[in-house]
This record gives C-alpha cells, structure tokens and sequence, in this order.
C-alpha cells in the first residue's frame, strides 16, 4: 500500500511541473491581479502582441538578487510591482513568470523581477 501511494504522489508531483512553464517577459503593465506582458528572447522582445494575465492571489513576486545572491520578495507584492513597473515607464521591466499551463496560458504563480527595473528611464 505504500508503493501505490508514495506512486501517486510522485506522479502527482510529476504533472504539476509538466503542466506549468516557465516564461521570458518584459512586464509591461500592472492593473489589479491583471499583468500585461510581452515574451521576450536573448535579443530583446520576441514578439508585439501583449498578452494578459491574471496573478493568482498566493503568487510569489521577488526580485533577483546579484550573481550568487538569493531573490528578495518584493515589498507589497503585486502592488509593489506595479510601482517597479510604473517607474520604469513604457518600456516595462523584465522579469520571469511561472504560469499554471503550458505555453504561458494561464493564472501566473510567481513573478521574479530582473535587472534595476529601469526600462524607460
């Protein structure tokens, strides 16, 4: 009986980091639980559409620390993010998100912020 559930929590485990995925962006806008994103590659923005997604209410929103150092959460959560993004002007800030699906579909459950968050400036 063991083995069958220590199985089942193994694939468990399994299809929850299958079914997420790991984006890529620049953070172009914070309204609410609503982030608008843009994907983005080694050379900058991948594309223009602007894609939108809803921040689940447990997510995680860090900063990156310097080379070596551990990410910092970012103070007031997702509304401190807005004020990164804000001050960063029309150009956003980079950052990477985990989404609960594949592809960048669906609700975001952690946002780690990039570099000083000045894009505009």
């Amino acid at each position: 009986m063991r083995r069958f559930v220590l199985a089942a929590v193994v694939m468990a485990c399994t299809f929850a980091v299958a079914y997420s995925d790991v984006v890529n962006v620049r953070i172009v806008a914070v309204d609410g639980k609503q982030i608008t994103w843009q994907k983005t590659g080694k050379k900058g923005v991948v594309d223009d559409v602007k894609n939108k997604s809803t921040v689940t209410k447990d997510a995680v929103v860090e900063k990156a620390g310097k080379k070596g150092d551990p990410a910092t959460p970012v103070e007031g959560g997702i509304k401190g993010l807005a004020d990164l993004v804000k001050d960063a002007g029309e150009k956003g800030v980079g950052a990477t998100i985990t989404t609960s699906e594949d592809g960048g579909k669906g609700d975001v459950t952690k946002i780690l912020v990039k570099g000083k968050g000045k894009g505009g400036k």
